[in-house]
C-alpha cells in the first residue's frame, strides 16, 4: 500500500509517513518554496543564518522562533533514512515465552524495535510474570516506555507489580506475598509514612462504595490500580539511581491483569446458573461475563 503525496507528488509508505511530513515541515519553515527543493549541508547552512539574522533585526524578536528554526535545520542535517517498522533486520533480540503457565495464553512473543533513526538506545522495559499471586491463570503484563533513561522504567517494572499485588492481596485473600516481596513492601514504609497514606483514602472512600459496586464489579480491581499508580509516583520521585542531576528520567506505562472467571461464574447446570443469577443481581459485570472463559483489567499511566 502507498500514498501519494499531493504536495511533493511523489508516492510514499505509510510508514515513511512520519519523516515525510517533518521534512516538508521542516522545509518550509526555512523558507524553501517548493517541497521537492534539493538542499544539501551548505544550502541549509547559509539558509539558516540567513533566516536567524533577519530574525535577530526585527523589534519582535522570537526565541521560540528561533528554535523551531534550529529544530528544523538539524533535523534536515541529520538527513533522516526512514526504515519501515516491519524491517526485520531492524528488530533485536526477539523472545518468545512459548511456556507461560496459562490454559489463557497460547503464547506470549516479545521484540524490540532498534528504531536508531530516532533513538541510540533502548529505554523501554516489559513485564512477564506468570502466576502472578501465587494464583493458576493469572498473569501480570506490562510495557513500560521510558525516556531520557532506562532508570524510571527499570524501577517500574520492578516494584509496580509488587504495590498492584499489595493492593489485590488486601481486597482478594486469594492473591499471595512471598516473604521476599513482603520484605521488599515494608522497606517501602519509610517513604509511604501516615500523611501520604491519609491523601490515598480518595481511592477508598466509603461514601462511593456502595454506589459503585452496585454498577462496576470490578471497581476494587480499578482502585487498587489507581493506588498502586500513586505509590510508584511517590517513590519514583526518590530519584533512586538517576544518574543526571537535572534532568531525570520518566516514563509512562500499560499494564494488564489477566485472570481466569472463577467456575462458578462460567460452570454449572441450569438450575446452578439460575440460583447464581439470582444471587449476583448487584453484579451485572458478572453476567456479563458468562460464558467467557477469563478477563483482562488494563489500565494505563503516563
Amino acid at each position: 500500500i502507498s500514498i501519494f503525496c499531493s504536495a511533493c507528488q511523489q508516492t510514499i509508505y505509510p510508514y515513511h509517513l512520519l519523516y515525510h511530513k517533518k521534512t516538508h515541515k521542516a522545509l518550509t519553515l526555512l523558507g524553501f518554496d517548493s517541497p521537492q527543493t534539493k538542499t544539501d549541508k551548505k544550502t541549509l547552512l547559509a539558509q539558516r543564518q540567513k533566516l536567524v539574522s533577519k530574525l535577530t533585526k526585527t523589534p519582535k524578536y522570537s526565541e521560540t522562533h528561533r528554535q523551531k528554526i534550529d529544530y528544523s535545520f538539524e533535523f534536515l542535517m541529520n538527513n533522516h533514512t526512514s526504515t519501515s517498522y516491519c524491517d526485520l533486520a531492524n528488530i533485536n533480540a526477539p523472545s518468545t515465552f512459548t511456556k507461560v503457565n496459562n490454559s489463557l495464553i497460547k503464547a506470549l512473543s516479545i521484540c524490540q524495535d532498534k528504531n536508531s533513526t530516532w533513538q541510540g538506545d533502548m529505554e523501554d522495559r516489559f513485564i512477564v510474570l506468570d502466576n502472578y499471586g501465587n494464583r493458576s491463570d493469572t498473569c501480570f503484563l506490562g510495557l513500560v516506555d521510558g525516556s531520557h533513561g532506562v532508570t524510571a522504567a527499570e524501577t517500574v517494572a520492578a516494584e509496580l507489580p509488587l504495590l498492584f499485588l499489595d493492593q489485590l492481596a488486601q481486597m482478594d485473600s486469594s492473591y499471595k506475598k512471598s516473604k521476599n516481596e513482603q520484605q521488599i513492601l515494608d522497606s517501602f514504609a519509610t517513604v509511604i509514612k501516615a500523611d501520604y497514606r491519609e491523601k490515598e483514602k480518595i481511592f477508598t472512600d466509603t461514601r462511593s462504595n456502595d454506589k459503585t459496586n452496585k454498577t462496576n464489579t470490578y471497581e476494587w480491581i480499578h482502585k487498587a490500580y489507581a493506588k498502586s499508580f500513586w505509590r510508584m509516583d511517590r517513590l519514583l520521585r526518590l530519584g533512586r539511581n538517576e544518574v543526571s542531576k537535572v534532568r531525570w528520567s520518566g516514563c509512562s506505562a500499560v499494564t494488564c491483569l489477566v485472570e481466569r472467571i472463577p467456575s462458578e461464574e462460567t460452570d454449572g447446570t441450569e438450575e446452578e446458573e439460575r440460583k447464581h443469577s439470582e444471587n449476583t443481581t448487584h453484579r451485572p459485570l458478572a453476567r456479563a461475563a458468562k460464558g467467557v472463559a477469563g478477563l483482562l483489567h488494563i489500565a494505563n499511566i503516563g
